[in-house]
């Protein structure tokens, strides 16, 4: 076991918190805005659903990215693409 002192702070981050639970809320996103960032760009892995946002790990397809990711809003869908 590691001791305290020895890890870095990078060692204590999950950026994929509450990602992977059957049934998540989607109130967090996998974004990197953390903790106070004004875009919240996240992909959105199932727009059929009660909130019509939301990333989950374990989605085999992402659907687009939305920039607001708060409360379950998924805002302005975007995606990338070339040519």
């Amino acid at each position: 076991m590691t001791h305290f002192m020895e890890r870095r702070p990078i060692d204590w981050v999950d950026p994929l918190i509450d990602t992977g639970k059957p049934k998540v809320r989607w109130v967090f996103s996998a974004s990197a805005c953390r903790p106070f960032g004004l875009v919240r760009l996240s992909p959105d892995t199932d727009p059929v659903g009660v909130w019509g946002s939301g990333y989950r790990y374990f989605s085999r397809t992402i659907h687009c990215f939305s920039h607001i990711h708060a409360w379950q809003l998924s805002g302005v869908p975007v995606m990338p693409v070339t040519g």
